[in-house]
């Protein structure tokens, strides 16, 4: 047990150290606010996978943060660096072919991994409001973020996360239902 909490405990450092100079897209919020906040909506529905909750932390170094994989499955291990792995966009190609990519890598991923990248998802929208996106670009997100469901909840297994999977897909619907209608209303 006490392993488990320094390996927590190193990998919020590691992400720290990652993101140290990194904002939140459209605002000023420190980056290493997001994944902390993953990996904490993870832990508070009571997920208590200990490799799942580090690569909630580290979900985004690699993508965002230039950290290779390799450092990731040296220090975290070879499961954690394959989930975020999963969980990494590829930067080379545009925006859309980039999300089809994701959406269709993350249709085959195992369950673990989709409810990082719903944990991740929700966190987005309910922070949403913070940035100074303009609404069209904002109800782009919430777009991509339906289409990603379906990605999410396609193939799923009789897993022991399904049940988790089930919480944050219903409270990233109901986020989404909302702030689509509060950006609806906006427009008019």
């Amino acid at each position: 047990m006490l392993k488990d909490y320094t390996k927590i405990a190193d990998a919020i450092l590691f992400s720290f150290e990652a993101h140290k100079n990194a904002t939140r897209k459209g605002s000023n919020i420190p980056y290493v606010i997001h994944p902390l906040r993953v990996y904490a909506s993870l832990c508070e529905a009571g997920v208590s996978d200990v490799a799942v909750l580090l690569a909630a932390l580290l979900h985004d170094t690699v993508e965002d943060a230039g950290v290779e994989l390799s450092q990731i499955a040296s220090r975290f291990g070879e499961d954690v660096a394959k989930m975020v792995d999963m969980l990494t966009d590829d930067k080379t190609l545009n925006r859309a072919e980039r999300k089809q990519a994701a959406r269709e890598r993350l249709r085959q991923a195992p369950a673990r991994v989709k409810l990082i990248k719903l944990a991740d998802r929700l966190d987005n929208i309910l922070d949403m409001h913070k940035s100074d996106w303009n609404t069209a670009k904002k109800l782009e997100y919430i777009n991509e973020s339906e289409l990603l469901i379906k990605s999410l909840t396609s193939n799923l297994d009789d897993d022991k996360f399904n049940s988790f999977i089930e919480i944050f897909l219903g409270l990233l619907e109901q986020n989404i239902k909302s702030v689509k209608t509060d950006l609806l209303d906006e427009r008019e």
